[in-house]
């Protein structure tokens, strides 16, 4: 599955946000559309929050907030592009479209904030950002295949952080191998194909002078 397919679903998540949930439950949804942004992140129970809001409370007035796409094409700036047969896409590109939600949201005991996209099964790009307490973007992470030329990279996905200055936490490191360790669990192989693996991460860490530097770890 395309990861372009993501958005129909994540408008229509949005059009009907109360579809499986109990009155206080719908209610604070709307709240989230109404009150989530970059500097109220407490307000956001997942990414579609962040990504798009409602004017008043009869859902009906729906708008695209400009913050977090801006964000986080601020902070991919000149990211090197992701490869996959005789395609290429910018990372920030990768990063918005697989940032849709609802996907799931986790503080850490230090106060930051991450939330990642939807992830159906058979989906080649995933993505998790982690914002700081002030929401500010501290690293953005992509989960997709391996951009190799072998036919084994079809089955190997790659967990792909991208950073400014430093690598990051030991801690985030290790919930995002987690979270992508699971994702690549839960994809749903077929007889006859090989079973899909995760292929290690990758640092791209932006330096001094706006360059990006690339270090693989198994």
């Amino acid at each position: 599955m395309n990861s372009l397919l993501r958005f129909p679903l994540a408008v229509l998540l949005l059009t009907f946000p109360c579809s499986s949930y109990g009155e206080t439950s719908a209610e604070a949804n709307i709240d989230g559309y109404m009150h989530c942004d970059l500097h109220n992140l407490v307000a956001c129970q997942n990414t579609n929050q962040i990504f798009s809001g409602l004017r008043d409370r009869t859902s009906k007035h729906r708008y695209a907030k400009t913050a977090f796409p801006k964000a986080i094409s601020h902070f991919l700036n000149g990211a090197p592009k992701y490869h996959t047969g005789k395609y290429s896409f910018s990372a920030s590109q990768v990063a918005q479209e697989s940032l849709w939600g609802p996907g799931e949201r986790y503080q850490f005991p230090s106060g930051e904030l991450l939330f990642d996209g939807f992830t159906p099964h058979d989906a080649p790009d995933c993505a998790a950002v982690i914002f700081d307490s002030k929401g500010k973007i501290l690293l953005i992470a992509i989960l997709n295949r391996d951009d190799s030329n072998s036919r084994d990279s079809l089955y190997r996905h790659v967990l792909r952080i991208y950073t400014h200055d430093e690598k990051p936490k030991p801690e985030f490191v290790q919930h995002l191998q987690n979270w992508a360790r699971g994702v690549v669990d839960n994809l749903s192989g077929y007889p006859g194909l090989p079973k899909d693996t995760f292929g290690g991460t990758q640092y791209i860490v932006r330096t001094t002078g706006a360059r990006w530097t690339k270090e693989q770890e198994p």
